[in-house]
């Protein structure tokens, strides 16, 4: 990402380079397809990726701003406040974690073949002692918005723990369960872990805490591919699997 002060410019140049449309073309398109100005588009999701590294990483204000691209902390803290209403610290504090003004990426569905269905398998686990993190997010169930926008964050938090983990650690839990608390008002927790002897591969600055996984009956659908390719499989199977195994 190029070096800019509103975090646009240099964005859709590059975009329209990788997309092989012209700048002009490509933002007429994009704002037919979504209903929203790519630049606008490029600016939320800069700072939505800012917002999550906040919440689960111990990386300091001014390496997230660098890393994205702003040419200096208080122009990041300025476009921020903007966005969120509070500063980048304030919002890394605050109690609860609420989605509204996170921007979802825009993204397609996985694509199979006709007729795929990935095995299922239902496993009964030990207790089980992980280390890795959690996070709680609420969100109003009458906004289709922040419905959308939780469940992006959820491979928002998924891409972002494996951009910081050895690869030779094989094996990583994420969790995820929905608590519903009345008037509208719904909240998800996420867990990201991995087993204990792999603490060392978490190399990011995320925050570390013991986890307890219950010994329970859990349901087992092995996938192999990247992370992205994970994110979109995920997604496949909240939309087309996991409803038929209620």
């Amino acid at each position: 990402m190029g070096r800019n002060s509103s975090g646009n410019a240099a964005n859709l140049d590059e975009v329209a380079r990788i997309s092989g449309y012209s700048k002009w073309h490509l933002q007429r398109k994009f704002k037919r397809i979504t209903g929203i100005q790519l630049a606008t588009y490029i600016r939320s999701r800069i700072l939505t990726r800012a917002a999550v590294a906040l919440r689960i990483s111990n990386r300091t204000i001014i390496d997230i701003s660098d890393e994205l691209g702003f040419d200096s902390q208080q122009t990041f803290t300025r476009m921020f406040k903007q966005r969120f209403g509070i500063t980048p610290n304030r919002y890394r504090t605050m109690e609860k974690w609420d989605v509204k003004s996170l921007m979802p990426r825009f993204d397609f569905e996985a694509v199979y073949e006709a007729g795929f269905y990935p095995e299922i398998q239902r496993l009964t686990l030990p207790d089980t002692h992980l280390v890795g993190f959690t996070r709680e997010m609420e969100f109003d169930t009458a906004q289709e918005m922040a419905i959308s926008s939780c469940i992006a964050m959820k491979g928002e938090i998924f891409n972002d723990f494996f951009k910081g983990l050895n690869m030779e650690c094989h094996k990583v839990y994420s969790i995820h369960s929905d608590n519903e608390r009345g008037e509208g008002e719904c909240s998800v927790t996420h867990t990201m872990a991995v087993e204990p002897e792999f603490k060392k591969d978490i190399l990011s600055g995320h925050k570390i805490e013991d986890i307890r996984l219950p010994a329970r009956e859990y349901i087992a659908i092995t996938h192999q591919g990247t992370a992205k390719e994970c994110v979109k499989f995920i997604s496949y199977l909240i939309s087309h699997v996991m409803p038929g195994l209620a």
